[in-house]
């Protein structure tokens, strides 16, 4: 997606690289919620506690999502700060905002999908979710990316 970006210009590039940094950020959390919910989940189903292994998983989905949600709240409300972090070009500034903007309400599926990948290893289901995702990803985000972007007038949001 970067190198998409890059063909749109500078200001474009500079703007997909600090959403890319604060998505990355973003990211960690869910990453840590996935890798506790995965031993949860896992220790419970080898434990033969299947019963046991739902709970934990809709406790801990639900903590997810609320946790998720505020993050993205919190992009949206501060976004123009997150950008004073990393640039103080205007049109830089401009482009990043509305980026981000989209980005954040994004995040709400990208976090979750995120957090799912800890309980399906521990249900051994990842092979399946696998191809979902390659086919979701290569056969239907980037060409709909390449298109948003060079056949509509979106631009950056596009991507």
């Amino acid at each position: 997606m970067t190198l998409l970006a890059g063909t749109l210009g500078v200001e474009e590039l500079a703007s997909q690289i600090i959403t890319v940094n604060v998505s990355a950020t973003l990211f960690m959390v869910p990453l840590g919620i996935q890798e506790a919910a995965g031993a949860i989940v896992g220790n419970c189903i080898g434990a033969n506690d299947v019963l046991m292994a739902k709970k934990f998983f809709t406790l801990i989905s639900k903590l997810a999502l609320v946790t998720i949600a505020i993050m993205c709240l919190l992009t949206i409300l501060l976004r123009r700060e997150i950008v004073d972090i990393f640039t103080q070009d205007s049109e830089v500034k401009s482009i990043t905002e509305d980026v981000l903007l989209l980005m954040a309400l994004f995040f709400i599926f990208d976090g979750m999908q995120t957090f799912m990948q800890g309980p399906i290893r521990a249900m051994g289901i990842q092979r399946k979710a696998s191809y979902f995702a390659i086919a979701t990803f290569y056969l239907i985000g980037i060409p709909l990316a390449f298109v948003l972007v060079f056949y509509t007038s979106l631009g950056l949001i596009g991507l």
